[in-house]
């Protein structure tokens, strides 16, 4: 009995120490995602990924607290008792639900690579002239609305398809 008991009683202790440990990475995730979002992405998917990790964080305080607490009463490892049952539930919901966030954010991250591709020459990392067109007419908006001037300066080489013919794309780049 003595050896069961003590057996028992390293468990919780390694019950306490994980789920601290799980905690604090989920509660880090939490707050790094949240915190670090690119200012000019929506906001959805950060938020999404930030408050899963956090609930998931939560699940694992409280599944520390009812170990360490004593409020969990096992007579065996992994007894199916009704908080056994309801942490793991917890646990199998916010993982697949950390995946999905996980794959929204690289979504977004491939979508402002593309966006940034489609807008800047990769090249010279000049405007595109759908981009420079769109950036003109906001800048003449603006400039209309603040009554201030507004000028636009175009440089044309002559005959720069001539050196590309001559000497090739890369030396014209």
């Amino acid at each position: 009995d003595f050896c069961l008991s003590r057996g028992l009683g390293d468990v919780y202790k390694r019950q306490v120490l994980m789920s601290g440990f799980l905690a604090y990475v989920r509660l880090m995730v939490a707050w790094t995602t949240y915190t670090k979002r690119p200012p000019h992405r929506p906001k959805y998917s950060y938020q999404f990924v930030a408050i899963v990790a956090a609930l998931g964080g939560l699940v694992h305080i409280a599944r520390g607290l009812a170990s360490g607490l004593g409020w969990e009463h096992h007579t065996r490892f992994l007894d199916p008792t009704p908080m056994t049952i309801a942490f793991f539930g917890l646990g199998i919901i916010t993982l697949p639900c950390l995946s999905i966030g996980a794959l929204m954010l690289t979504y977004d991250r491939m979508a402002e690579k593309m966006e940034r591709l489609a807008a800047i020459d990769e090249l010279t990392g000049a405007f595109v002239r759908r981009e420079f067109m769109a950036q003109a007419e906001l800048q003449l908006e603006r400039a209309n609305r603040t009554k201030s001037r507004f000028a636009v300066a175009i440089l044309d080489i002559d005959n720069f398809k001539a050196v590309n013919d001559a000497h090739g794309h890369a030396a014209g780049d």
